[in-house]
């Protein structure tokens, strides 16, 4: 007697199927259980204390804090209203240079 293979109950598209969704449904559940990964440690470059002698906020005007800086340019604003209406001045490069002069005072 010769053997006869069991008959599949699933036809080749729908085995197919099922196949592709328990690889998907396996791979998200191992990678739901993977460990996450251990925390970077900082290279010796960031670790560095930071050894500059001059500091961005002595750069920009010493202890200024950042509300006075904006009182000022607040303040050149309305005096830059007023010089334009006095002198007619219109353009980017007569503001830039106006509100150069104004902050510097």
């Amino acid at each position: 007697m010769t053997s006869v293979p069991p008959k599949s109950r699933c036809g080749p598209v729908r085995c197919a199927t099922l196949a592709i969704l328990l690889v998907v449904a396996t791979s998200a559940v191992l990678h739901a259980q993977s460990p996450a990964p251990p925390p970077a440690q900082k290279s010796e470059k960031l670790a560095k204390p930071d050894t500059r002698t001059e500091s961005a906020s002595e750069k920009t005007g010493g202890a200024k804090s950042v509300a006075a800086k904006r009182q000022k340019l607040r303040d050149c604003g309305i005096k830059w209203q007023e010089e334009k209406k006095a002198k007619g001045l219109t353009g980017k490069a007569a503001y830039l240079k106006f509100l150069s002069a104004c902050m510097k005072s």
